[in-house]
């Protein structure tokens, strides 16, 4: 989606957004159904940062970067 694109390039994410349109990832990873919610997978397709809150706040947006910076090293 060009805009999930637009937000990493404006927050200078360390990694990439998907959108699980068609529930794929979430039946992938044992989800009975689709959630909104926030998961950063690792390269081997471990989840390793959850969050099922859609919105995040400060202090949330902060760890999932932190996990994100992490990840991308």
């Amino acid at each position: 989606m060009n805009s999930h694109k637009k937000f990493c390039d404006a927050q200078k994410l360390p990694f990439d957004l998907i959108v699980d349109t068609d529930g794929k990832i979430h039946k992938a990873f044992g989800f009975e159904k689709r959630v909104r919610a926030t998961f950063l997978i690792d390269k081997k397709g471990t989840i390793a940062y959850a969050n099922k809150a859609f919105k995040l706040d400060d202090a949330t947006w902060g760890d999932l970067y932190k996990a994100g910076e992490a990840l991308a090293k």
